[in-house]
């Protein structure tokens, strides 16, 4: 068997499998191609499945049932909740957005009030940040696109914007290694960076290389246990690779999270 034909069968493999089924066929694909230039055939998915799991599976130990979360918000809504409160229960229910559900106010005023209000907005790697929308008080006319690698969450958020009301936000599958983005004035990429950088040397390359004259970037200053502070070594080669460039920047820190917002 050819290495490009094992390379098919081993990302077959594993995305029909129960816990990667969902997962951008792509990005499996990339990982799997990527590994077969380190491993010998006989270890090339069982180094693929950790890989996938260092980068996505450990973020979703519990995969979330993404139509009971729906039911809750319609419940709420219905009721005659305000938008930010019926959404609360779905942005407390993933860790990364659960942090910042105190302070949500303060987190998207001080990044609006660093970067202005743009037209257009890319969140690259969303996770559950796109149910902020409603704190982040954009125009009407503000078209937002969210992406993702995992599938039935990108029809949830979708499904979250027709209920909500946001004609001019979507969501869809995709891989910043893989797939080519349209320009977009602001470009958030929020506690992603650390995950970025276990798959690709040249993570950086490709962020700059996005059509945007803004970004928002955020690292964490725990680890998912809780315990470890990450204000260390992907924070500073982001640092020393933006340093000098034609980009101004301005640092936002709350409490479990630094933000860089970056102006061409």
């Amino acid at each position: 068997m050819t290495n490009a034909a094992l390379a098919d069968q081993i990302t077959d493999s594993i995305s029909k499998s129960k816990k990667y089924r969902g997962v951008y066929v792509k990005t499996i694909s990339r990982i799997v191609e990527d590994l077969a230039k380190k491993y010998h055939q006989s270890m090339l998915e069982k180094k693929s499945r950790e890989k996938l799991h260092q980068i996505w599976g450990a973020y979703y130990m519990h995969r979330p049932d993404f139509a009971k979360l729906l039911e809750i918000f319609k419940s709420g809504y219905a009721g005659n909740a305000s938008l930010t409160k019926a959404t609360l229960p779905l942005i407390k229910f993933q860790s990364s957005t659960r942090e910042r559900a105190e302070i949500m106010n303060d987190f998207y005023n001080q990044i609006f009030s660093a970067i202005g209000k743009p037209a257009s907005i890319l969140d690259l790697a969303c996770g559950f940040n796109p149910l902020a929308i409603p704190w982040m008080k954009l125009s009407p006319t503000t078209a937002y696109l969210a992406v993702d690698i995992y599938k039935p969450q990108i029809e949830f958020l979708n499904s979250f914007f027709s209920l909500s009301g946001y004609v001019n936000a979507k969501a869809k599958v995709g891989d910043i290694f893989v797939d080519k983005f349209g320009y977009a004035e602001a470009v958030f990429l929020l506690k992603t960076l650390p995950c970025l950088e276990k798959q690709c040397d040249d993570y950086l390359f490709a962020i700059e290389k996005l059509k945007t004259n803004i970004l928002v970037i955020s690292f964490p200053t725990k680890s998912l246990s809780g315990k470890k502070n990450l204000r260390s070594a992907s924070l500073d080669r982001f640092k020393q690779f933006f340093a000098g460039k034609d980009w101004k920047i301005e640092e936002l820190l709350f409490p479990n999270e630094i933000v860089f917002a970056l102006k061409k």
